[in-house]
């Protein structure tokens, strides 16, 4: 009896029933995986949203772009969330218009920078497409003109 051929090897010779793409996938080397994403806590999103977090729909006043963040940012502080856990959560209080910006911003970006997107980012996203320049440089200025008796801010 002939000796039996070792047919789990992957290094095979190639046979005559063998296809070219065949031959190429066995000798062509396979692009390294992506890394994992980050791991998010479960309870860290669970005591977010026991938090009862303002929702965002991107409609209203400048000034409720700005509240959101800000009233964010405290129940960050407050968890101690990192990027990953903040963007995370973040996603659940986006509704309406805002949601479908952000859904969209996100099919649009190239892969490689989603998940690399920080809570700074976000907050310049938000920013940039909420709360107009005009807005911005007018709460400066009444800033830097804020006084009180004869004592001014600077």
């Amino acid at each position: 009896m002939p000796p039996r051929r070792n047919v789990r090897n992957g290094n095979r010779a190639p046979t005559p029933q063998t296809t070219v793409d065949e031959i190429v996938a066995q000798t062509t080397p396979q692009p390294p995986s992506p890394p994992p994403p980050p791991q998010v806590d479960r309870e860290i999103v669970k005591l977010f949203l026991k938090q009862k977090p303002p929702v965002f729909d991107g409609m209203g006043k400048s000034e409720n772009a700005e509240s959101w963040i800000r009233a964010l940012e405290r129940i960050f502080t407050i968890l101690m969330c990192n990027d990953a856990e903040r963007m995370t959560c973040v996603t659940y209080q986006l509704t309406r218009l805002a949601d479908f910006w952000w859904d969209t911003k996100m099919k649009t970006m190239p892969r490689d920078q989603v998940g690399r997107i920080t809570w700074e980012n976000f907050k310049e996203a938000i920013y940039n497409k909420y709360v107009p320049k005009s807005y911005r440089k007018a709460k400066a200025a009444k800033f830097y003109n804020l006084t009180q008796g004869r004592m001014s801010v600077t």
